[in-house]
């Protein structure tokens, strides 16, 4: 199924109507898109970890597992497609305190890039980069967010892979979101992917 696009459709309307209609006509219009849209079936979910701390709108062909990461509370895949999610979360006053006995910069605004120094040096011990977007400093959903996308070559395995990584700084938590598939499939799932990323809500 085809995504629809509110923006495209909406200007559509605009365009098309003549401009002698009264702006209650043009607000039934879009009243009646919107309507329309509420009744497009979604296909995806919306998960929450098992900790409770957050939540992630999933797609529907991904299903839960346990043997993607042993510190993430959240994982979902779909091994036919190739395509696994996994979400971490830590303390956010213990990683605080841990950011200051190391002389890091701990104000709140440092947070999600400090957390995503901690990740990507993590990942690296176990991957060849190929190729790395800018870090992108950003706010989802009230939250301080740090952005980044990577291909990259594992050890052993044939295909490259491609991953979405963000990291977040909540009121209580921080939390990484990985997402990934195989580089040949980067192109039809990066949409996807992002969005599973912008979907990230802290759960109070």
């Amino acid at each position: 199924m085809k995504t629809i696009y509110l923006p495209l459709l909406f200007l559509f309307i605009v365009v098309g109507c003549n401009r002698n209609n009264s702006q209650e006509e043009l607000d039934a219009q879009i009243a009646e898109l919107a309507e329309e849209l509420a009744q497009v079936p979604d296909n995806s979910s919306i998960e929450e970890s098992e900790k409770g701390n957050f939540t992630l709108r999933i797609p529907n062909d991904l299903t839960i597992t346990d043997d993607l990461n042993d510190d993430a509370s959240l994982q979902y895949s779909n091994l036919y497609k190739e395509q696994y999610v996994i979400g971490l979360e830590t303390d956010k006053h213990d990683f605080i305190e841990l950011l200051k006995a190391n002389n890091i910069d701990a104000s709140e605004d440092s947070l999600a890039p400090a957390l995503m120094d901690i990740q990507l040096n993590a990942l690296y011990e176990d991957l060849e980069v190929i190729k790395q977007s800018e870090r992108i400093h950003t706010v989802v959903n009230e939250m301080t967010t740090e952005m980044v996308a990577i291909d990259a070559k594992f050890d052993g395995i044939d295909e490259d892979i491609s991953y979405w990584i963000a990291c977040y700084t909540g009121n209580r938590n921080m939390f990484t979101v990985m997402v990934w598939t195989i580089k040949n499939d980067k192109n039809s799932f990066e949409k996807e992917a992002n969005a599973i990323l912008k979907s990230m809500e802290e759960v109070y």
